[in-house]
């Protein structure tokens, strides 16, 4: 999103007890996997401790960051370390590519192989079982 309004000193101010120069490691050591940006959201997913990475999601607009929450427990009011690594990846690095159509990723993909990255998909974030429940309603 080219036109955010933050800067690193915003993001300091949205961090504590050393959550910048904690994201800031973890962005240095290159556990940032992947950065997409669409639709005024930004979601990251972050390398920690756990086998599988978290997922830092942030709101987005010209404004700067409306909301900002991750998939790991931390929950003190402030933004944690792995939200930090995201958008300094995201400040950083730019890398703001065109994503490509959903239909386009799933290409010739037959049922099965479909399963089973939805499969994939539920292990790594449980909001996605969550939203296939919703949407079975």
């Amino acid at each position: 999103m080219s036109d955010l309004n933050l800067t690193e000193a915003d993001l300091r101010e949205h961090t504590a007890g050393g959550s910048f120069e904690r994201g800031e490691r973890y962005f240095e050591d290159g556990a940032v996997r992947k950065v997409n940006v669409r639709s005024g959201e930004l979601e990251a997913y972050v390398q920690g401790s756990a086998p599988n990475p978290y997922v830092a999601t942030v709101q987005l607009d010209s404004g700067g960051v409306q909301e900002a929450r991750c998939t790991c427990p931390y929950h003190e009011g402030s933004w944690c370390k792995h939200i930090a690594a995201a958008l300094l990846a995201h400040l950083r690095e730019h890398d703001e590519r065109e994503q490509q159509p959903l239909r386009a990723l799933i290409g010739d993909r037959s049922r099965d192989e479909l399963v089973a990255l939805i499969e994939r998909l539920a292990e790594r974030d449980p909001r996605v079982r969550e939203w296939m429940e919703e949407e079975t309603l």
